[in-house]
């Protein structure tokens, strides 16, 4: 299997099926030309292919397959060059396009464009030719920005002559509401120019209430939902969610439940009473996401769309929010959370359902129980004070961590699986010999390309003498990094570790929990245990401990790395029979 050497990046912003398409295609075509130049074969070329169109400038649009394919380029030995079409295809984000390359660049990978190509971005002319691509990669991208908002103001101020509705700019329809293309024209390729506005959710959905089929439209059950259910009823959101999640009633936009804060979120959606507020909020980079613009920027339209509910209704259901608002301090709206096991979703779950849990107010619970309630879960209600599980486990390290046999049987672990109880004590001085081997790669494979372009005849005079000169350095720096690996190859100092600095070690633990800092304690805590479950059925919590003495030198409680002085590890099989097996905490 032919190594990969170098990643080919194509991407689309925009357009068809078939318009992305051929892009693509053109793309790959003038990269493999750029590859055949630097002596790279096209099956040694990794191929990167956004086929999803994504903006490459707004910080908002989806980044992850391309951070990804970074971070995967920078970790991989073999690749020494990243291939792009252009600044605009690889990025329009100047700060972006700045921290990609300097990422890349660390990890000796060369980054080439088929248009405007910077060869060496360490000269005078290649730093200002990269700079000025930048900017105007990120210019044009704001300029198109700003050239498509002002049309969609003036769309979202435009009214369908026949219903009297604004025309909308996207954006997602409520439930009790539905897109309706209305065709205004045709364009100049002769296609019809199409507008969309809301009009009432004609679609009849029917269940079966107490034995009863009962047949409403979206719209109709919108009604029920507000102004039946809610306004006159007085029933709570959550009551509200359960009865819609039991019939089935599809009103959640990204999922096919609906939860208390669903039904809330909608009701403070102007468009509930026919009202279109449009340029409300900030969508570039230079403001935090959701941030709101001045009002004297808004564009406020009334009967804009079918009104579910009257402005006065509206009132009186925000009016019966606050009155039922949470208090902060006693439910999941608790601006200080200072919870042990928070965070942990791979170790802190559902026995029932398997999803996170959660810290609301004083209680730990199932996530998705307390969004979706015994719909969601499948369990009945089951939470555990947190305050009193916090505790139980704090304690039960300290005693465990402490206990004398525990010590012993750990000590004696280690010492079997080392086979000995020596530790390096020559760590520090040692170099970087794995990015020493990478550069090294890199560097012979320029050396081959050189000698390949001064053999072919090509070149001669002025540009002989340039590549020959770069030869020789290339060459220099090649004996360099030869003789810093063979420098590396000394044998290690060790020094033995006692059963009694072992034993401090176990010690030192009780003090991250007695003495530290929130944080601190949170990320010793996380290590010391394999995993926690709530049980809903047996009304029970689980807890699998995996006690090491090395959890308590971290260099960072953040990162709750372990000390570099050992591989020993422990784990809730090696340690069986040794205070170590699986506690259960009844209720």
């Amino acid at each position: 299997m032919t190594d990969k050497i170098a990643i080919g990046q194509c991407r689309v912003s925009k357009g068809c099926s078939e318009e992305i398409s051929n892009s693509l295609l053109s793309q790959q075509a003038e990269i493999r030309t750029l590859a055949e130049k630097l002596g790279i074969k096209e099956e040694q070329i990794d191929w990167f292919i956004e086929n999803e169109a994504r903006s490459s400038y707004q910080d908002r649009a989806n980044w992850a397959l391309f951070d990804n394919k970074i971070d995967e380029a920078c970790n991989n030995d073999n690749i020494a060059y990243f291939l792009s079409y252009s600044q605009e295809r690889f990025c329009r984000n100047s700060r972006r396009s700045k921290a990609y390359k300097d990422k890349l660049r660390k990890a000796g990978i060369e980054i080439r464009f088929v248009n405007g190509d910077v060869a060496d971005p360490n000269s005078d002319s290649g730093f200002w030719q990269e700079g000025m691509q930048e900017l105007a990669a990120e210019g044009y991208s704001r300029k198109v920005a700003s050239d498509t908002l002002r049309g969609c103001k003036q769309n979202a101020r435009t009214r369908d002559p026949e219903t009297g509705y604004i025309y909308k700019n996207g954006g997602s329809t409520p439930f009790w509401l539905m897109p309706k293309k209305k065709q205004i024209g045709m364009d100049k390729y002769n296609k019809p120019l199409e507008k969309t506005i809301w009009v009432e959710n004609t679609t009849v959905y029917t269940v079966t209430i107490e034995g009863k089929s009962v047949s409403k439209t979206m719209w109709e059950w919108g009604k029920y939902i507000f102004l039946e259910l809610r306004l006159k009823q007085g029933k709570s959101y959550g009551e509200i969610a359960n009865f819609v999640n039991e019939i089935g009633l599809p009103i959640a936009r990204n999922s096919s439940l609906a939860r208390d804060n669903t039904l809330s979120e909608q009701v403070k959606n102007e468009c509930i009473y026919g009202t279109s507020v449009y340029n409300k909020h900030y969508y570039d980079n230079n403001h935090p996401k959701g941030s709101l613009k001045p009002e004297s920027e808004w564009i406020i339209e009334e009967n804009a769309m079918p009104a579910l509910i009257t402005k006065e209704q509206h009132k009186q259901l925000l009016e019966m929010n606050k009155k039922k608002a949470r208090k902060v301090g006693n439910t999941s709206a608790n601006t200080k959370n200072d919870k042990l096991l928070v965070n942990i979703p791979d170790k802190f779950y559902c026995s029932h359902c398997g999803s996170k849990i959660i810290s609301s107010g004083k209680y730990y619970v199932c996530s998705e129980y307390n969004s979706h309630g015994k719909q969601g879960c499948g369990a009945s209600s089951f939470h555990v004070n947190s305050d009193w599980l916090d505790s139980k486990i704090e304690k039960e390290i300290i005693h465990l961590i402490l206990d004398e046999n525990t010590i012993k049987t750990m000590y004696d672990l280690y010492v079997k699986s080392n086979n000995s109880a020596k530790i390096s004590i020559d760590k520090d001085g040692q170099l970087d010999i794995v990015h020493i081997n990478k550069t090294l790669k890199q560097k012979k494979i320029e050396e081959t390309n050189l000698l390949n372009a001064i053999a072919s005849g090509n070149i001669a005079g002025a540009a002989l003498k340039v590549t020959s000169d770069k030869l020789n350095q290339v060459s220099q720096a090649i004996q360099q990094l030869e003789e810093l690996i063979t420098n590396q190859n000394k044998p290690q100092q060790y020094r033995i570790l006692t059963y009694d600095y072992f034993k401090q070690l176990c010690h030192n633990g009780s003090k991250v929990l007695t003495h530290s800092s929130l944080a601190e304690k949170r990320a010793f805590v996380e290590k010391c245990i394999e995993s926690v479950t709530l049980d809903p059925v047996r009304k029970a919590v689980n807890v699998k401990f995996n006690i090491n003495p090395f959890w308590t030198s971290l260099e960072n409680h953040n990162k709750t790395k372990k000390l570099e002085v050992s591989t020993f590890d422990t784990s809730s099989e090696m340690v069986a029979g040794a205070g170590f097996e699986p506690t259960t905490f009844g209720l």
